[in-house]
């Protein structure tokens, strides 16, 4: 990624509680810092202004399309046919393209000790989306809990695919060791598997199947 032009000063806020602490960024709404009992759990960068590349997504909101799209190939349902995105993984289309939200300021909403309410307008146009989309993210503490809530509209006419996803990076253990001894269950009836181009093939894999 290139550093693109910035609409706006690149802010960081803190929110806490008796045990939590999370550091925001504005670009990306990024999460820099997640702090239990004065640990940090999460990856990132040093200085807020290198989430202007961030070129691994730490901690950011993706969209308007996490993961990829094959080919950057897309029918937006309005009539018009398929159309291209923006191929910045090639050959596909990877977490909304070089503009996606990630690499976005966002700006503040709400501020409170323990939840901040980020926002940002996503006019259309850009990586080949089509529509105006505004979109907000709200995190929050509760207890020793970080909640997120990502509320999106679709402000304009065009139909537009929406899916985004918060990308932090755990790292429950110290540096030395990694996350190579981590263990993680996923409440799920199955999972789709992905060929050598990262694009799921369409099966459906797990519970007996």
């Amino acid at each position: 990624h290139t550093t693109p032009p910035v609409p706006a000063p690149v802010k960081t806020w803190k929110i806490t509680s008796s045990d939590v602490e999370v550091t925001v960024c504005s670009v990306g709404a990024s999460i820099t810092k997640l702090k239990v009992k004065g640990v940090d759990v999460v990856l990132g960068f040093d200085k807020p202004k290198d989430y202007l590349v961030n070129g691994p997504y730490f901690g950011c909101i993706v969209g308007r399309v996490a993961n990829r799209i094959k080919e950057g190939k897309i029918d937006f349902k309005d009539g018009k046919g398929e159309r291209s995105l923006d191929i910045n993984n090639e050959p596909n289309h990877l977490h909304g393209g070089k503009e996606g939200w990630s690499h976005k300021v966002w700006r503040l909403k709400e501020e409170e000790e323990s939840k901040i309410v980020l926002w940002l307008e996503d006019e259309g146009g850009e990586d080949g989306y089509p529509g105006v989309v505004r979109a907000e993210v709200e995190y929050r503490i509760e207890g020793t809990t970080v909640l997120v809530d990502t509320r999106v509209e679709n402000q304009g006419e065009s139909p537009t695919p929406i899916n985004t996803t918060q990308h932090t990076y755990f790292n429950l253990g110290d540096e030395e060791r990694g996350v190579l001894g981590h263990e993680l269950k996923v409440e799920s009836e199955g999972y789709m598997p992905v060929g050598a181009d990262m694009i799921p093939t369409g099966e459906v894999l797990g519970n007996g199947r």
